[in-house]
């Protein structure tokens, strides 16, 4: 069997991929006092201590890391009603799915939401990509040293599974300007998938 690396998603998807389960988990919110200092934690992003228990080296400063910014939805709780609706047999708005434009409409996130995050990441001298069409994801581009300083963390390299791959060494944080509006972040934790 091979072994690859892939990137997981703290939360993450464009609308018209996503599956039900996704879905409802963009739709988390933040919990209560999370934001009580001058960064927010992103809820998700801990990783155990099991996952980084055969440290592997130090990753370089200048190393390339590829990143998604996930955005949270609009009506969090709009839209996992509508994934219970229409995943429950009997229900009136079973298997009736909405539109990839009718679910913009009504959950992805506004397009002064998606300005105040491409502003952010730019402004800690990230190269801002593309935005889904679906506004959640906006990819990003930069160096290790960029991802620690913008993400309040550290970066490492962990064996897992036989692989080296990289790990933030504790939890992603935001400035408050722009956790209210963060998801989670894909591409800054490595794993293996078999």
């Amino acid at each position: 069997m091979r072994a690859r690396l892939r990137t997981p998603a703290v939360a993450a998807g464009s609308a018209t991929v996503l599956s039900l389960a996704t879905i409802a988990s963009l739709a988390g919110v933040q919990p209560a006092g999370a934001a009580v200092s001058a960064r927010t934690p992103l809820a998700g992003s801990a990783l155990t201590a099991a996952a980084r228990q055969h440290p592997a080296g130090a990753v370089s400063k200048s190393a390339p890391v590829s990143f998604q910014l996930v955005l949270k939805l609009r009506d969090a709780a709009g839209a996992r009603a509508l994934v219970r609706a229409v995943s429950t047999p009997g229900s009136a708005s079973y298997r009736h799915y909405l539109t990839s434009a009718g679910w913009e409409a009504r959950f992805s996130p506004a397009a002064a939401t998606v300005a105040t995050a491409r502003k952010w990441l730019a402004s800690e001298g990230f190269k801002v990509g593309a935005t889904s069409a679906d506004r959640v994801t906006i990819a990003a581009s930069g160096t290790a040293a960029q991802v620690e300083k913008a993400f309040g963390t550290g970066l490492g390299n962990y064996k897992v599974k036989g692989r080296v791959i990289r790990l933030a060494t504790r939890k992603l944080s935001l400035p408050k300007a722009v956790a209210g509006s963060v998801a989670g972040a894909m591409g800054i934790n490595q794993s293996v998938a078999r």
